[in-house]
């Protein structure tokens, strides 16, 4: 080990440049670092598109309330009111806040099964003959009861599919309300 033998006075001047440089050591070391900083903002980007975000379904349920003729064997119509019930599927996409289109497929089914009134049914004619001027017998009409009557029993069925392109101008929103005006194509 090496030692300086330097006078007294030297030795409290270097000590004290010494404690001096060490008490303001954490200042410097401070001073030299850089402050904090915020990251540069990337430049802005534009919006992104979304997709699918204007599709939506629909579906349908209705009843309709119909009067039906029924023709029966006398030519005698008969109304009756039935039900029917009926139900749709589509699919469509909305432009904008006021314009959207679909497409629907629509299906009824309708089945009559019940009495209609009662009518003359005669149940066993009778021919009714006459004799010509060589003796022979001639038919010349039948006769029947008009007291025979039955309840014929209407039956029937209907089925229906509907193809449907429809377009909507919505005329705005009120209280979760949507008024609309629409025009529509189609076969059934």
């Amino acid at each position: 080990m090496l030692r300086l033998f330097l006078p007294l006075r030297i030795r409290l001047i270097v000590a004290m440049i010494f404690a001096g440089v060490a008490g303001f050591a954490p200042f410097a070391a401070q001073a030299a670092d850089m402050q904090p900083y915020s990251p540069v903002e990337p430049p802005p980007v534009d919006d992104p598109v979304e997709w699918g975000s204007g599709w939506y379904l629909r579906g349908d349920i209705g009843w309709q309330n119909v009067q039906l003729p029924a023709v029966t064997g006398d030519f005698a119509t008969i109304k009756g009111v039935d039900n029917i019930v009926s139900g749709g599927l589509g699919g469509g996409y909305q432009f904008n806040d006021w314009l959207r289109a679909d497409l629907t497929v629509d299906r009824s089914v309708f089945r009559m099964n019940r009495a209609l009134d009662t009518v003359w049914c005669p149940y066993a004619p009778v021919p009714l003959y006459t004799q010509d001027s060589q003796g022979q017998k001639q038919q010349i009409g039948v006769m029947a009861n008009p007291s025979d009557t039955c309840a014929p029993q209407a039956k029937g069925t209907l089925n229906r599919t509907s193809f449907l392109v429809n377009g909507y101008l919505d005329l705005g929103h009120y209280w979760g309300f949507t008024p609309y005006v629409g025009a529509g194509l189609g076969a059934s």
